[in-house]
C-alpha cells in the first residue's frame, strides 16, 4: 500500500500559534485524529493555511485517510488544489517547512534584530514571521516586514526552491499594493545557476541584484550579488560579470514603478558602458579611417605622377599606354573623393581656368590619347561643361585641338554628359564644319540616356539614314540632298532587316508619295515587296527599339507595320 500523500502538510494552530504536521496530527496510528476532526467541525480549534492565513478544515478521503483542506469557496492559494502540479503543492511545502528550521529562524529573527536598530525604519513596525499582511486582493504572511521611511518594505527568506507560480504570485501581491519586495536568497547559485527558480527569479528582477544577509556585522546590512558590464581591450567587446558587495539601506534604491529595490541598475550601466564602447570604436575607426586616408592619399599621388610622366612621354613622341593606369583608377572603390581632390582634375587654377582647358592650351595632337582617357574613366572627376576664362566650350577647344576628326574623344565627351552650348551650334552650322561629323554630334547631345551614345555609334549608318528622313534633306552618304530614289533604293537592297523601321520613317514624314512619283519603272517598289514578304529577323532589335524610343518617338508603333 502506498503512503498517502496529502497537499498540506502544516497549519496553524490559532489557538496556540503552534505550527503542526498533518503527518502526526491526521496520521492512521495518531490516536487522537477523530477527536481532532470532531473539534474542529464543533470549532473548538480552529486551523489555518500557513500560506494564505485562510481557515482549513479536517476533512476525510475515500480510504479514510484525514487531511486538511481549504473551504470550497476560499480564495485562490497555491494549496487549495485548483490547477496545481503535484511537483509545485511538494515545493510550497518545502518552503513552508523550511520556515520552521532553525536556520531560516536565525536568519529572519538577525534581520528583524537588525532592522530594529537601523535609522529610518520604525521599530514598531517591524513583523518577524507572526502577522498577516491584509489587503483586499488577498494576505500573505512575510518572514519580515518593516516600514523605512514612508515605504513598506518585506523580506522573504528562501532556503529552498520555489514554484515559478509562487514565485509570480508572491511578487504580484506586493507590487499591486505597493509593498517592495526583497528575495533573501542562501545557498543559492544565482551567478551560474540553471535550476527552473535560479532561472525564474532572474527573470523577476529585472536589475539582478541578489541579496543575502551579511552575517559578518551586527548591523543591518545586505551583500548584494549584482552584474556588472566591463570593455575587454584590445578586441574592444562588452562582456558582463558578477560582483559581490555588503550594503546598508542608505544605498539602496527604490523603483516605486515595478516595487523592485537594487543597489545597481544593470541595465542603465550595461549602456553607459555602451556608450564608453562605442566612443572608443569610433576613435579605433577615426584613426583606421585617417590611416586609409593617408594611404589612399600617396596611392593617388603615385597615380598622378605616373599620369604626368606618361603625358610628358607622349608629348616628346615616345608613346607610352595609359590604360594600365586606368584600369588601376578604375579598381578604386572606396574614398574616391580622396583620390579626385588628390588628382585635382576637377579644379581650376589660380587664373580660373579648367584643368581640361590647361591641357588643352598646349595643343598637343598626341595628347587626344590623354583626353579620351580620362573621359572614360568614370571614377575621375570633371565638369565636361565648364567653360575657359573667355567662354569657350570644351567642344571649341577640341575644335581648335583637332580632336573632332577622331571619333573617341567626340563620343567620349557626350558620354560625361556634355550638352552643346549656343556658340557650339554656331561652330556645327558654319559651313567648314563637316556634315557627317555634325549629325554625329548632333545625335549625341540629343540623347537623353547618355548610356545609349555607344550603341549610337554602333548603329550611326542607321541613324544617318533616320536623320536624312527625319531632316528631308540626305547626309552622311555624299548623295545630293534630293537624291531621294537612289538612297530609297540604297536603303531597301541593304538594310531589309531594319526596313520595317525605314518605311515607316518615310511614311511618317510623308517621302513616300515623293519617292512613288519617283519611281517611274516601279523597280523600287518591287524591292519593297520582296523586303515586306522576308521574315522581320534583327538581333539588334532590343537596341534599335531604344534608339528610336529615345531620338524619334513619333516612330514608336514602327513595329507593329506589316
Amino acid at each position: 500500500m502506498s503512503r498517502y500523500e496529502r497537499s498540506i502538510q502544516v497549519a496553524v494552530d490559532t489557538s496556540t500559534g503552534e505550527v503542526v504536521k498533518a503527518v502526526k496530527l491526521l496520521s492512521r496510528d495518531a490516536p487522537d485524529r477523530y477527536l481532532t476532526r470532531e473539534k474542529d467541525s464543533l470549532n473548538e480549534v480552529r486551523y489555518e493555511c500557513y500560506e494564505c492565513g485562510q481557515r482549513l478544515h479536517v476533512a476525510t478521503s475515500k480510504g479514510d485517510n484525514l487531511h486538511f483542506r481549504h473551504s470550497p469557496k476560499s480564495e485562490e492559494c497555491v494549496l487549495k488544489g485548483d490547477g496545481v502540479s503535484r511537483k509545485d503543492e511538494r515545493l510550497v511545502n518545502g518552503v513552508i517547512q523550511s520556515k520552521e528550521s532553525q536556520r531560516h529562524k536565525d536568519l529572519k529573527n538577525k534581520l528583524g534584530q537588525h532592522l530594529m536598530q537601523t535609522e529610518g525604519v520604525d521599530k514598531d513596525s517591524v513583523l518577524i514571521d507572526n502577522r498577516f499582511l491584509i489587503r483586499k486582493n488577498g494576505k500573505r504572511r512575510p518572514d519580515v516586514y518593516c516600514k523605512y521611511h514612508d515605504r513598506e518594505i518585506v523580506f522573504e527568506i528562501q532556503l529552498s526552491l520555489l514554484p515559478i507560480s509562487y514565485i509570480i504570485g508572491r511578487h504580484r501581491f506586493y507590487k499591486e499594493n505597493g509593498i517592495y519586495l526583497v528575495w533573501i536568497l542562501n545557498e543559492f547559485d544565482i551567478k551560474e545557476g540553471q535550476r527552473a527558480f535560479e532561472k525564474d527569479i532572474k527573470y523577476l528582477t529585472e536589475y539582478q541584484n541578489f541579496f543575502h544577509v551579511d552575517e559578518l556585522v551586527e548591523s543591518f546590512r545586505l551583500v548584494c550579488d549584482y552584474k556588472v558590464s566591463y570593455i575587454v581591450m584590445p578586441e574592444l567587446e562588452l562582456r558582463d560579470h558578477w560582483k559581490e558587495k555588503s550594503v546598508n539601506f542608505n544605498q539602496l534604491k527604490f523603483n516605486s514603478q515595478n516595487y523592485q529595490v537594487y543597489y545597481k541598475n544593470f541595465e542603465q550601466t550595461k549602456a553607459l558602458k555602451q556608450g564608453e564602447l562605442d566612443v572608443l570604436k569610433e576613435e579605433k575607426r577615426r584613426k583606421r579611417e585617417g590611416e586609409i586616408i593617408a594611404s589612399v592619399r600617396r596611392n593617388s599621388q603615385a597615380i598622378k605622377s605616373e599620369l604626368r610622366f606618361l603625358l610628358s612621354e607622349n608629348r616628346k613622341g615616345r608613346y607610352r599606354s595609359f590604360e594600365p593606369m586606368i584600369d588601376e583608377i578604375n579598381e578604386l572603390t572606396t574614398h574616391l573623393d580622396v583620390f579626385n581632390e588628390v588628382l585635382g582634375f576637377y579644379k581650376k587654377d589660380e587664373s580660373g581656368k579648367p584643368f581640361m582647358f590647361k591641357v588643352l592650351g598646349a595643343q598637343q595632337k598626341d595628347d587626344r590619347f590623354f583626353i579620351e582617357s580620362i573621359l572614360d574613366c568614370d571614377k575621375i572627376q570633371l565638369d565636361v561643361n565648364e567653360q575657359d576664362t573667355d567662354g569657350t566650350s570644351l567642344l571649341k577647344a577640341f575644335y581648335d585641338a583637332e580632336f573632332l576628326g577622331f571619333i573617341s574623344p567626340v563620343k567620349s565627351l557626350f558620354k560625361r554628359g556634355y550638352s552643346l552650348t549656343v556658340s557650339d551650334n554656331e561652330l556645327l552650322t558654319s559651313t567648314s564644319f563637316p556634315s557627317d561629323l555634325r549629325i554625329r554630334i548632333e545625335v549625341y547631345d540629343r540623347l537623353q540616356n547618355k548610356n545609349l551614345i555607344e550603341s549610337a555609334y554602333d548603329f550611326m549608318p542607321l541613324l544617318y539614314m533616320l536623320e536624312s528622313i527625319s531632316r528631308k534633306e540626305i547626309v552622311g552618304y555624299g548623295w545630293k540632298s534630293n537624291e531621294w530614289l537612289q538612297f530609297a533604293n540604297y536603303m531597301v537592297r541593304n538594310h531589309q532587316n531594319q526596313w520595317r523601321l525605314l518605311e515607316c520613317a518615310l511614311q511618317r514624314f510623308k517621302l513616300w508619295p515623293l519617292i512613288m512619283n519617283l519611281d517611274k519603272r516601279g523597280t523600287f517598289i518591287g524591292k519593297v515587296e520582296e523586303a515586306r514578304a522576308n521574315d522581320y529577323n534583327d538581333n539588334d532589335k532590343v537596341i534599335v527599339r531604344s534608339l528610336v524610343a529615345d531620338l524619334y518617338p513619333v516612330l514608336s508603333e514602327w513595329e507593329n507595320i506589316q
